[in-house]
């Protein structure tokens, strides 16, 4: 095929010696040339590859109407016939749409040779039948065919002698599409194009980029170009070719750029990013300078000069928004979106903020990251906390090694690091580094509060069942004192009634006899208040409140089946601490001694006081046989580990098999307590 480009374009000169129109006919060969050169490049690269494929096809194509309008012009010049002109030219109309058509289907392919949306091989398919169709309106509609493309006039044009009156209006439809509808399919490819450069990847994006400039350099340059043809006198044919040249040059060579980027074609060619955003920017200057310029020149042809020097002025003031939004464009285009520090940062605290916990933290603080770096993938790593990844390490060694790593410091104490893959698109800067510093110390502090958070909540879970288990105690206590009054005091009191009412009786017939009875009476009275008085001592003794907790300790020491000694320093001997810490610490002493009566009927016991820095330590131990203090406590030890809590204190049990138990209780004392 690439041979038949060349014999195509062999003829352009060729025609155009034998028809004296030297000029004219060399105008397209550098453009035919460029074409095959690349396409033969990239066919000899990678000859399967349906991107190089389509450019061979293209570039044919081309090359095959640049051929056969110079053959035709000659033909014409030379001979002066119009017999059958009419098909030459609706051949040329054909052969410029394909051209285009040609150029559409390669950029549905570019760069790696793919189809990615359902409809792209629907696009192809359905411009062929549009061609034939639209050649077929001409045919039978178009009383006379031309054309201005690929011949060496601005318009040839011919007699069909098939048309007929009846559809003229088909031959509308066929001029139209075939004529505009060429340029208009090949702004469709270009289309399409953008379209595949947002649905892309970083690194097909690159390539993409460079046709996309080449198309976007082409339009403007036919643009100002075009206007500065008609409004000045006309051009010498040799100034249409040098100034035409590097236009027509462009589409081909950001073609094979846009292939060469990343080693598509096998070859280490190394595009520079400011190279490209470089062109982008002078590119954009050029279209600002020749739009600024053409709205001069065309106001000077009617106007005075000082209307002219106005109406330039107006018109750059006008476009200089337009060009600073396409500055903008081409950054993005070139460099990617560029990282906001503010805006990464608020999307890191929102992402710690909905985390439920370190395990959720660090893993969306790692996809963050990722994004707003643009890294291949990141790595978080916390002190005590694990590590999370987001992205993937690529499979190449070179590429699977940290491009950047950062220590995560915290009052100067290394907590961590976060270590980043390279980056999709450019390198990474000190802006980084110093951000990303600052990410890992908002990690590290908000793994420090999800641990706080999660302990407070453990802890606001503990109290919640120590308040239970204190209420249901509580509960429990009431009920034994309800039933020890009524099985006890409650008896006694009425045994007592029934023997005073019994002593009536007797005293009007045996006053011997009522006396006996009273005395058992009082007797029974004085039992009932012994135990009355036992009762009100379990629930407070009166001592406690007289003379304070270690005499009433004391008491109760003394009450005990087991011999029992009580040690305090002076400070807790004589100073009286509030009414609820007495009572607690009071209760703690009872519940461990009666523990110990229980189970250790034969052991002895020790309870020592001490007040030391705003607490108040009670240690209660016994010489019996122990117990293994590793088993969960039970209920009697669990009850002394609620009370403790409840006033802000600790309890510490020490017990092994064989060597008795110790059980200590720190109350703080200096705290607000009812």
């Amino acid at each position: 095929m690439l041979a038949c480009g060349a014999v195509c374009t062999a003829v352009v000169p060729a025609a155009g010696i034998a028809a004296g129109r030297i000029f004219p006919a060399l105008l397209p060969v550098p453009n035919a040339l460029a074409y095959l050169g690349v396409a033969g490049y990239a066919a000899w690269k990678r000859p399967d590859h349906r991107a190089a494929q389509r450019m061979v096809l293209w570039a044919v194509t081309m090359a095959a109407g640049y051929g056969a309008g110079a053959a035709y012009s000659a033909w014409v010049i030379g001979t002066g016939r119009t017999d059958w002109g009419w098909a030459g030219l609706l051949a040329l109309q054909m052969l410029s749409w394909l051209g285009a058509l040609a150029l559409v289907a390669l950029f549905l392919v570019f760069p790696d040779g793919t189809y990615r949306r359902p409809f792209d091989r629907g696009v192809v398919r359905g411009a062929l039948v549009a061609l034939l169709v639209l050649a077929l309106c001409q045919v039978l509609g178009s009383q006379r065919i031309s054309t201005g493309d690929l011949v060496w006039s601005d318009s040839a044009q011919a007699t069909n002698p098939w048309a007929l009156p009846a559809l003229s209006w088909l031959g509308i439809v066929g001029a139209i599409g075939l004529g505009p509808g060429g340029a208009l399919l090949t702004v469709l490819g270009a289309v399409l194009l953008l379209l595949r450069w947002r649905a892309s990847g970083p690194q097909d994006r690159r390539r993409i980029a460079w046709p996309l400039l080449g198309i976007a350099a082409t339009a403007v340059a036919s643009l100002v170009l075009g206007g500065l043809h008609a409004l000045l006198p006309p051009w010498p044919d040799w100034l249409q070719v040098v100034a035409w040249g590097p236009v027509i040059l462009l589409v081909p060579v950001t073609l094979l750029l846009g292939m060469a980027t990343g080693d598509l074609l096998d070859i280490r060619l190394v595009v520079r990013r400011s190279l490209l955003y470089g062109s982008l920017w002078l590119l954009i200057t050029l279209a600002f300078v020749g739009i600024t310029a053409l709205a001069g020149a065309v106001a000077g042809s009617r106007t005075p000069l000082a209307m002219v020097i106005a109406t330039t002025v107006l018109v750059g003031f006008v476009a200089a928004p337009a060009r600073r939004r396409l500055e903008d464009l081409a950054d993005r285009l070139v460099f990617g979106r560029r990282v906001e520090r503010d805006r990464l940062l608020g999307e890191v605290g929102r992402r710690l903020a909905a985390a439920s916990g370190v395990e959720d933290a660090l893993p969306a603080v790692a996809e963050a990251v990722r994004q707003g770096l643009r890294a291949s993938w990141v790595d978080v790593r916390l002190e005590g906390h694990g590590t999370a990844m987001a992205g993937s390490p690529t499979p190449t060694p070179a590429e699977a090694v940290p491009a950047l790593v950062v220590p995560i410091e915290v009052d100067g104490v290394e907590s961590g690091r976060i270590r980043c893959g390279p980056k999709l698109d450019g390198r990474y800067g000190d802006r980084d580094e110093l951000l990303l510093e600052t990410l890992g110390r908002q990690a590290v502090w908000a793994a420090r509060y999800a641990n706080l958070s999660r302990e407070l909540s453990a802890k606001v879970a503990e109290l919640e069942a120590s308040r239970t288990r204190i209420l249901r105690a509580e509960e429990i206590g009431r009920q034994r004192l309800e039933r020890d009054l009524h099985d006890g005091v409650q008896q006694e009191l009425v045994g007592l009634l029934t023997r005073l009412g019994l002593a009536s009786h007797q005293l009007r017939r045996d006053p011997a006899l009522a006396a006996a009875t009273l005395t058992e009476a009082h007797a029974d009275a004085r039992e009932a208040l012994e135990d009355l008085q036992e009762l009100v001592h379990g629930i407070h003794p009166a001592l406690l409140t007289d003379r304070g907790l270690v005499a009433a300790v004391e008491e109760r020491a003394a009450r005990m089946s087991i011999p029992v000694v009580v040690r305090s320093d002076t400070q807790t001997r004589t100073q009286r601490l509030p009414a609820a810490i007495e009572t607690g610490a009071y209760f703690v002493v009872s519940e461990c001694l009666t523990n110990v009566a229980k189970h250790a009927p034969t052991a002895s016991a020790t309870v020592a006081f001490a007040t030391h820095q705003g607490s108040l330590r009670v240690v209660v131990s016994d010489d019996g046989p122990g117990f293994e203090a590793r088993a969960p406590l039970g209920t009697g030890l669990g009850g002394l580990q609620d009370r403790v809590d409840a006033l802000g204190g600790s309890l510490v049990v020490h017990s092994v098999p064989g060597g008795g138990t110790t059980i200590t209780a720190d109350i703080p004392t200096d705290r607000s307590t009812p």
